[in-house]
């Protein structure tokens, strides 16, 4: 942890203490971090090794390097898009008045990164920011899953059974059926993790193929009875065209395309 600490340090030195070419003097680096002025130096001559910082030879100071540069631009890009997914998600509460969600892909998981609960005076609040959720396991993240091609979508359905109890107790013909019914119909449909509660969910798309993460409605079922699902569909589809269309320029970009990810014969974008 002390190694960690002290990268942070050295980093938001070179930062505040660089000349207007943006270079900066490895004494100057040591004295503000109050860290041995070799110790600073190892760490700066290893992130050189890998791009991290460059070395202006004559003066020996460094400044920040290309690859350092492109992960700053890879965090800031990643910033602007939670930030529409949040709009996104607080749009859907307050359109539908139902409990929206958005879940980040990473691996065999969506992340719960938005939450918002809607005016309904029953809400759905079992997953909370933060937590994984097996893809699969909710509409979000089943609308997620279904952005793969079945055989890969059926691999991960299979290890997520094996360390989810919950997706255990369902069969793998149960999810096949309903990738079959995602592809089908444009959307994710999925009875809730807790009962009376049902999910909606569709992918979304921060550029053509690039399947980010997914968005959900979890309703509670009496209200589909009184003609809530169309409510429930439209906002969705509104949403989802909005996040693809605010990271890629406006509408002019968006592509013909279902939901989910795939075109009306249902092969997939």
């Amino acid at each position: 942890m002390q190694g960690v600490a002290r990268s942070a340090q050295i980093l938001r030195a070179l930062a505040e203490v660089r000349n207007e070419d943006g270079w900066a003097r490895l004494a100057d680096v040591a004295r503000m971090t109050g860290i041995h002025r070799g110790t600073v130096h190892r760490f700066l001559r290893a992130w050189q090794a890998e791009g991290w910082v460059e070395r202006n030879e004559r003066g020996r100071c460094y400044r920040t390097g290309p690859a350092l540069l492109t992960l700053s631009r890879t965090a800031a890009s990643q910033s602007r898009l939670l930030s529409v997914a949040q709009r996104v998600v607080e749009a859907l509460a307050e359109e539908t008045g139902d409990t929206a969600m958005f879940f980040l892909h990473s691996g065999h998981n969506g992340i719960c990164m938005e939450r918002h609960a809607g005016s309904y005076p029953i809400q759905f609040l079992a997953i909370n920011i933060g937590d994984r959720v097996p893809l699969g396991k909710a509409a979000g993240t089943l609308a997620i899953l279904s952005t793969l091609d079945d055989l890969a979508a059926m691999q991960i359905i299979d290890e997520n059974r094996q360390r989810d109890g919950a997706m255990a107790q369902l069969t793998r013909e149960h999810y096949l059926d309903l990738l079959q019914a995602t592809h089908l119909h444009g959307y994710a449909e999925k009875d809730g993790v807790v009962p009376g509660v049902k999910g909606f969910g569709v992918a979304l798309f921060s550029g053509p193929r690039q399947v980010i993460g997914g968005i959900s409605l979890a309703v509670i079922k009496d209200r589909l009875q009184e003609g809530h699902r169309e409510v429930v569909l439209k906002a969705l589809n509104k949403q989802a065209e909005y996040f693809y269309d605010t990271l890629n320029g406006g509408p002019k970009n968006t592509l013909p395309r279902s939901l989910n990810g795939w075109n009306h014969d249902n092969t997939a974008l």
